[in-house]
Parts: C-alpha cells; structure tokens; sequence
C-alpha cells in the first residue's frame, strides 16, 4: 500500500486515529505513537492556553526580580 499522500510513496505506519497509510516523510511520532498531520493537529487543537494580553496602559502584575537582589522566595 502507498501512502495517502505521496501515492507513488510506500506506506512505512498507518495514523493510529485515521488509519491512513502513511510515508515516512508524513508520519508524526508523538511518544512512539504514530499520527498523520491532520489528526495531530486536531489533537492538539485548544490544548494550548490562550493568555490575553494585557489591558492598554496597565502594567502587569506580579513579582518583579530586581537584578543584584538575591533569592528571592515569592518567585520560587
């Protein structure tokens, strides 16, 4: 079987949620687990966070490390 991609390409491993038949070039291992582009990435879709940026003319809030100052335990 060749790949679902590059017809004139082998298959090496099928995407373990499609079942394509994928080519070296179009496979994604992600800890041993092979995935073709499309299912990885509709994996990985909003498992990201999304931090909003911060309001105009406010400055961010939180410890701020002085260079010089030494440990500091509030941002360990």
């Amino acid at each position: 079987m060749n790949c679902a991609n590059h017809p004139n390409v082998a298959a090496v491993a099928y995407c373990r949620t499609c079942g394509k038949p994928l080519c070296a070039n179009c496979t994604r291992s992600v800890h041993g687990v092979i995935y073709c582009e499309t299912c990885l990435a509709a994996r990985l879709e909003g498992v990201q966070p999304t931090i909003p940026p911060p309001a105009a003319g406010l400055a961010p809030t939180g410890p701020v490390a002085v260079p010089g100052s030494g440990p500091n335990p509030a941002l360990a």
